[in-house]
């Protein structure tokens, strides 16, 4: 498996955008507006339960996945990753995060995008410590920080952000 960073340049800041804030009903459209300035496109998926509201789905993803070569990184804030890691790989993600508050389906989890080929993310709301990714060091190829509270958007970065970032490096 290639490395999931090797093709992207590494002389300049990344652009992971998010298709949270687009316009449903446009997508196409706001694709093919910003595809030459994205490097990922960020899809959010909650399941109403793990986080509140309902986001994104693995038939939308197919949908878009024709619409540019760019990877896809789904970020699961779910109650069971495992259950739609298969799907959301068939959609056409190429990278898949759970989160590490997923305690003990984490491992699995891991194992089954692994064994997917695409590469695995793990993210950690703001109360988890850092610490916690640190079992899954050699299976990840990303780490995601949040900066603010689950379901939110809109806000600035919470003021504990930085610091773990920081107690990240």
């Amino acid at each position: 498996m290639t490395h999931f960073w090797t093709p992207f340049p590494q002389n300049r800041v990344l652009a992971e955008i998010s298709l949270w804030s687009a316009q449903l009903a446009s997508l196409k459209d706001d694709l093919t507006r910003i595809d030459p300035y994205t490097d990922i496109y960020h899809i959010d998926v909650s399941d109403a339960h793990f986080v509140p509201g309902l986001l994104f789905f693995p038939d939308l993803v197919a949908a878009l996945r024709p619409l540019t070569n760019k990877p896809f990184h789904v970020h699961l804030m779910v109650d069971n990753p495992a259950a739609l890691i298969d799907d959301f790989a068939k959609a056409g993600a190429n990278l898949i995060t759970i989160h590490a508050e997923n305690g003990p389906l984490v491992p699995d989890a891991l194992a089954k995008i692994r064994a997917l080929g695409l590469s695995a993310g793990l993210a950690l709301q703001l109360e988890t410590a850092p610490e916690a990714a640190a079992p899954y060091f050699d299976q990840l190829d990303l780490i995601v920080m949040m900066g603010t509270k689950l379901g939110i958007k809109g806000v600035g970065l919470d003021s504990q952000a930085c610091p773990r970032i920081t107690a990240m490096q």
